[in-house]
């Protein structure tokens, strides 16, 4: 997986931040593992040879709006995320806080922890654990995401533990995003399953804020319908150890390998992804989660 780049929004958030009063809020992510996956023997090699290869035939980005950890920032913490011809931005004040296209992606460093498992329906899922300091900014993130023959997603949450200005300290900023090989029609063979994952992060304002999820994904096609159902479940927060509820969508129309239903706060964006509608995935928000999940037929 790759994590997204934290010169591409902090520096830009720093004089956002200093011109709304900055500071405050809430902290980073806690220490957690991975309940009910199992270990995967897979190297960091091989993590770069595939996910490179789905990001080389992506033509395809998704991606939730930005949730930033500090409770006192204006909107509620969220800032807006508009994605297209595979690039997505967002923007505050007229600063450009997210500019990021599928050219641009950057892999996980071979220097970061991770940590490999295989989840239901046999998807590759990677804890990436790490450091950045760029410009006398020091973050800590976290990513929790997984690859596909097709496709991939994860959910990034960094925390910035100190800079030089101290305008970010104990802000950080959490985003899912989908990315994949679309293959803009709907499925034609009947009715079919996908099962595989949802990772998120909790958009809560909470001391959980920050804090990453993850949970078994079922999507149904229904062909005479023309819809898809999806299910969220198994749910817990790996980083409190706590379970959450189920997350359902039914009869969400499909239209051209694409599905989308709901407004902010409870909403999902998905695609068909693969020649053959091999595989779904997409991004969605909902019951205070932020996140993203792919999965397999």
């Amino acid at each position: 997986m790759k994590r997204l780049r934290l010169g591409i929004i902090l520096f830009s958030l720093a004089t956002v931040s200093s011109a709304c009063g900055g500071g405050g809020g809430g902290g980073g992510v806690g220490s957690g593992t991975i309940p009910q996956l199992i270990p995967n023997p897979i190297t960091y090699t091989n993590m770069v040879a595939e996910v490179s290869a789905i990001r080389g035939a992506s033509d395809t980005l998704l991606m939730t709006d930005v949730f930033l950890t500090d409770h006192s920032f204006p909107q509620g913490g969220r800032i807006q995320t508009s994605c297209g011809s595979g690039v997505c931005q967002a923007f505050y004040a007229g600063h450009k806080l997210v500019d990021i296209s599928l050219l641009n992606f950057q892999l996980s460093d071979p220097a970061d922890d991770h940590r490999f498992y295989t989840s239901i329906g046999g998807v590759n899922i990677v804890d990436i654990r790490g450091r950045d300091e760029e410009a006398g900014i020091v973050t800590d993130f976290k990513t929790l995401g997984g690859w596909l023959d097709y496709s991939a997603f994860a959910v990034d949450v960094n925390s910035v533990v100190s800079d030089v200005g101290g305008d970010l300290r104990d802000t950080g900023f959490a985003v899912a995003y989908s990315l994949g090989d679309a293959t803009g029609t709907t499925p034609a063979f009947g009715n079919a399953t996908w099962t595989g994952t949802m990772v998120g992060g909790d958009t809560s304002l909470t001391a959980n804020r920050g804090n990453r999820i993850i949970g078994d994904a079922t999507l149904r096609f229904d062909l005479p319908q023309n819809t898809i159902d999806v299910s969220f479940t198994n749910i817990r927060d790996i980083d409190a150890g706590r379970p959450h509820g189920h997350i359902t969508w039914q009869n969400i129309p499909v239209t051209s390998g694409s599905f989308s239903t709901g407004f902010i706060g409870n909403s999902i964006n998905g695609r068909f992804y693969g020649r053959n509608h091999e595989e779904v995935g997409g991004v969605f928000e909902r019951n205070q989660i932020a996140g993203a999940f792919g999965a397999k037929r």
